[in-house]
Formats: structure tokens, C-alpha cells, sequence
């Protein structure tokens, strides 16, 4: 199922897509790791930011951002 990752409740994993932003946000998402074909898993889902691990590392995103990240559940 192909969404985006601000609608991926907690406890999914994920594999990125594609990404709908910027110059300066895509820069910023390749710096924490998140790539296309990167496999992400959704730690929290809360009110205002998604709390994601990549490779082991925990990231939060606001839920802009996360609306940005179009990834397809594999789990």
C-alpha cells in the first residue's frame, strides 16, 4: 500500500518511495539517512511529529515534513 508517512501509524515499517520536497529538505532527510528504497520504521505516532527509526537511529519529524515522504508498508 503505497501512503505518506505522516498517515503510517506506529509500529509499521516502511520503504521510501519517493520525496516531494525542496532542495534543502531532501538534503536534510539524505543527512538523517532517509533515502529512496531506505526501509523506515515508525516508532510514534503523536499529535505533532512522528517519531521514526533509520538504521538503528530515532528521528523526529514534524507532520509537514512527514507528509513530504511518500513510502509503500511492508509490514
Amino acid at each position: 500500500m503505497i501512503t505518506r508517512l505522516s498517515l503510517v501509524e506506529g509500529g509499521k515499517v516502511v520503504r521510501i518511495v519517493s520525496i516531494e520536497a525542496g532542495i534543502g529538505l531532501a538534503r536534510r532527510l539524505m543527512e538523517m539517512g532517509m533515502f529512496i528504497g531506505s526501509i523506515v520504521t515508525v516508532v510514534e505516532q503523536s499529535y505533532g511529529h512522528i517519531v521514526v527509526d533509520v538504521k538503528g537511529a530515532r528521528f523526529a519529524l514534524g507532520r509537514g515534513m512527514a507528509n513530504k515522504i511518500v513510502v509503500e508498508v511492508i509490514e
